[in-house]
């Protein structure tokens, strides 16, 4: 019986026995049959205060038991507290992912002593990351926030924080993304691809000098293709390398005064055949404020090859790859874009473009081989050059990638 079906049979008796009041002619009597109301009115009440506490138990339990069935049916580790910091529900996830059985951490409340217990570590990387974790990155602020962390090189977690509310009260939230074993399995492809990319350096330089002592026994045009085709092997295995140290945070920059055009067409003369093959145009307009600035050779070489490649893989016949370098003097940066006519993407490519190992369906089409390393470098080395980039592109128009680097070296506090 729920409580308002009972404060009705309540209110019921009283009002029959309240009428029967006004047929007791003796006082004595009526004196009597009032205490025994309010004897009756505390018994109701007793039951009342019972049925309240049945009510919240069984709400509770209630509570829980949709959790399981639902929480349950999600992979991913998540934990319901209370503001004390109490657990009061984790789903078998969970359980798994922290190691620990639920019976122990069901009501177990939460405090920073945990810390210093190797056996609550991910229960410590958890509630209290800044004490914990070797990197912390804010993903989003507000409800829900979102936080990544790793710690040794071990674990790589997103932890989600939000609230739910339940019969006017309200549970704090958290569910974990657990990124350990992708990034593990990453790493060590990378491991691998840089070991296959230092073997293959030497033989590939070699296998140049051979063709370039032998040049005039070659013809032209053979030769042109066979040198274009190893200098990209050359820069594929450079990228594979560069790709391992932006991974391990190990890329250094040294600045010095160059030239970005001479950057630009050096770059270009390794693509000789490649343009001509496709009959590209290509056109710089350079601010002769931008032209010489402090840059790292290499860095930037990286970027604008990478960069420089996709341009023409995916342009069009007779298309066009047009630079444009300026100085931007109320920002001090130097602004370089570098558009192309060619196939152009979708806004589903553009949200992922800078993805390790991402690739576009299409190019895949126009170029099954790639490793989807190349714009995930290119950012990477951006953003340790001091820089930013940003991407514009519409479907079968073609495609502008923007880059903003300091134009003082005071900047890269070296």
């Amino acid at each position: 019986m729920n409580r308002s079906k009972f404060f009705l049979i309540s209110l019921l008796v009283n009002t029959i026995i309240l009428l029967f009041f006004l047929f007791i002619p003796n006082f004595n009597y009526l004196k009597l049959s009032i205490f025994a109301l309010l004897i009756l009115n505390l018994f109701f009440l007793f039951i009342l205060i019972g049925l309240k506490k049945e009510e919240i138990i069984t709400g509770e339990e209630d509570f829980y038991l949709k959790l399981d069935k639902i929480f349950n049916l999600i992979n991913n580790p998540l934990v319901v507290y209370d503001k004390e910091m109490k657990v009061l529900y984790i789903n078998n996830a969970f359980e798994k992912f922290i190691g620990l059985d639920k019976k122990l951490i069901i009501n177990f409340k939460i405090d920073t002593w945990i810390i210093k217990n190797e056996k609550y570590l991910k229960l410590a990387l958890i509630f209290f990351p800044s004490l914990t974790a070797e990197n912390i990155k804010i993903i989003k602020s507000g409800d829900p926030d979102i936080i990544d962390i790793s710690y040794k090189n071990e674990i790589f977690i997103s932890i989600i924080n939000t609230k739910v509310n339940y019969n006017k009260k309200e549970f704090n939230l958290k569910i974990i993304l657990d990124h350990s074993q992708e990034i593990k399995q990453n790493k060590q492809s990378l491991e691998l691809l840089d070991l296959l990319a230092h073997h293959l350096r030497t033989p590939l330089n070699q296998l140049k000098w051979l063709i370039e002592e032998n040049k005039e026994l070659i013809d032209k045009s053979i030769y042109n293709q066979e040198i274009d085709i190893i200098n990209r092997a050359l820069f594929l295995t450079q990228m594979i390398i560069l790709s391992r140290k932006t991974e391990e945070g190990d890329v250094n920059v040294s600045l010095e005064l160059n030239s970005i055009q001479e950057l630009i067409n050096s770059c270009l003369s390794l693509f000789k055949s490649s343009l001509e093959d496709k009959n590209i145009k290509v056109e710089v307009y350079l601010d002769e404020a931008a032209e010489k600035f402090y840059f790292d050779k290499n860095i930037i070489f990286s970027i604008m090859l990478a960069l420089i490649e996709n341009a023409i893989d995916y342009n069009k016949p007779n298309g066009k790859i047009i630079f444009n370098i300026n100085k931007d003097l109320d920002r001090n940066y130097i602004v370089i874009k570098i558009s192309d006519t060619g196939i152009g993407m979708s806004e589903d490519d553009l949200n992922n473009i800078f993805k390790k190992y991402f690739r576009s369906n299409e190019a895949k089409e126009i170029k099954p081989i790639g490793f989807g390393l190349g714009l995930y470098l290119v950012y990477s080395l951006t953003k340790a050059h001091k820089g930013n980039i940003r991407v514009e592109s519409k479907k079968n128009i073609g495609t502008t990638f923007i880059l903003e680097f300091p134009a003082n070296k005071e900047i890269y506090n070296l």
